[in-house]
C-alpha cells in the first residue's frame, strides 16, 4: 500500500506543474520516441541473475510547458523487457516480456538559447501483455510462450523513475536526448506463492533514448497581417 501511495504522491506533484498558473505563454508539444537499453530483475535473495541488454521502448510522447524551469511530461509507450539468470549445469535461463507502459514525469529545465538541460523526476504504470521464456544448455536454444498463472505472476507494475538529459529547440520542432532509469516497487513474482523464494523481484530498466518534439501552437499560429504604408 505504501508502494502505491509513492507513485499517487509522485504523479500529484507531476499533475500540480500542469495544474499551476502559467508565468510564461504555455507551449503543448506532441511527438514520438525511441529507447534502447538494458533492463534486468533484482531477486532478493540473490539468484545470480545479468541484465538483459536487448531492451527498447517506443511509441508517442506529450510535453506541456507552462513555466520558466518547470515542465510536464507524459509517454505512452510499448516496451520489450527481461532477465536472465543461470540453471543447472551450463544452462542460461532468459524471459522477456512485452508491455504498455505510461510514464508521467515532472520535468526541471534550465536553457540557454536553444539549448536546454533537463531532470525528470516521476513514476510509471505497467502492464505486461505478454511473455516468452527460453534455455539455452550446450549450445542448444529452447524456446517456448511463458503460461501466465494468476497466483504466481503479476502483469501490473507500478515504479518510479529519473533521468537527465539535453532538449534542442529548432521551431516549431525540439529534439530531446536523455538517460533514464526506471524502477518497480512491485514484484514481478507473488512471494506468497513461491514462499519466499524469492521474496523480492523487483524490474529495472536502464535506457538511452531521444524523442523529436512538434510544437502544437505553430498548428494554430496566425499569420502576420500586413499593414500600409
Amino acid at each position: 500500500m505504501k508502494k502505491l501511495l509513492y507513485t499517487l504522491l509522485l504523479a500529484g506533484i507531476a499533475g500540480a506543474v500542469v495544474a499551476q498558473k502559467p508565468n510564461i505563454p504555455a507551449k503543448r508539444y506532441l511527438g514520438i520516441n525511441f529507447g534502447y537499453g538494458m533492463s534486468g530483475v533484482m531477486f532478493q535473495p540473490d539468484l545470480k541473475q545479468t541484465s538483459y541488454a536487448g531492451s527498447y521502448s517506443g511509441g508517442l510522447s506529450f510535453r506541456y510547458v507552462g513555466e520558466k524551469y518547470m515542465s510536464f511530461q507524459a509517454e505512452l509507450n510499448y516496451t520489450h523487457r527481461g532477465y536472465k539468470k543461470p540453471e543447472i549445469g551450463d544452462s542460461i535461463y532468459t524471459r522477456t516480456y512485452n508491455s504498455i507502459m505510461l510514464p508521467i514525469m515532472a520535468q526541471g529545465n534550465v536553457t540557454y538559447k536553444r539549448v536546454s538541460v533537463l531532470l525528470n523526476l516521476g513514476c510509471y504504470v505497467n502492464y505486461m501483455l505478454d511473455s516468452k521464456d527460453q534455455i539455452k544448455t550446450k549450445g542448444i536454444t529452447y524456446k517456448n510462450d511463458y503460461e501466465f498463472f494468476l497466483k504466481r505472476d503479476r502483469r501490473y507494475e507500478f515504479g518510479v523513475l529519473g533521468g537527465v538529459g539535453l532538449g534542442l529547440k529548432l521551431n516549431p520542432f525540439m529534439l530531446q536526448v536523455e538517460s533514464r532509469y526506471y524502477y518497480g516497487l512491485t514484484n514481478l513474482y507473488n512471494p506468497d506463492y513461491t514462499n519466499n523464494r524469492p521474496y523480492g523481484s523487483r524490474q529495472f530498466q536502464l535506457q538511452f533514448s531521444a524523442a523529436l518534439f512538434y510544437d502544437l501552437g505553430s498548428l494554430f499560429e496566425s499569420e502576420p497581417k500586413l499593414t500600409k504604408n
